[in-house]
């Protein structure tokens, strides 16, 4: 999701300097993000994503499809469902 995304990425950006171990860093980073995750709000949201492929010809990107579904973030969790359906459940977005 955005939100994780820019999290990490301020995270990552805010870890100080490289000079640390990798797995030290990584593992401030993640402190991080649990921190941050506790702290937001319920919410659901509509998310839609098109999809691209690259082709090993050209190398060029390809329109493949669009795909809605909804989002909840509730307590720590994320919960997913295609758009419409009556309930949000646990199961995988894949």
């Amino acid at each position: 999701m955005r939100l994780t995304i820019k999290i990490v990425i301020f995270l990552f950006s805010a870890a100080g300097p490289q000079t640390e171990e990798p797995e030290g860093l990584l593992q401030r980073i993640r402190t991080k993000t649990v921190a941050q995750l506790s702290q937001l709000p319920n919410y659901t949201c509509h998310q839609v994503v098109d999809r691209w492929a690259r082709t090993a010809r050209s190398g060029s990107l390809n329109y493949q499809d669009q795909v809605e579904f909804e989002v909840a973030f509730i307590g720590s969790e994320e919960l997913y469902s295609r758009s419409g359906e009556a309930r949000i459940e646990e199961a995988s977005v894949t």
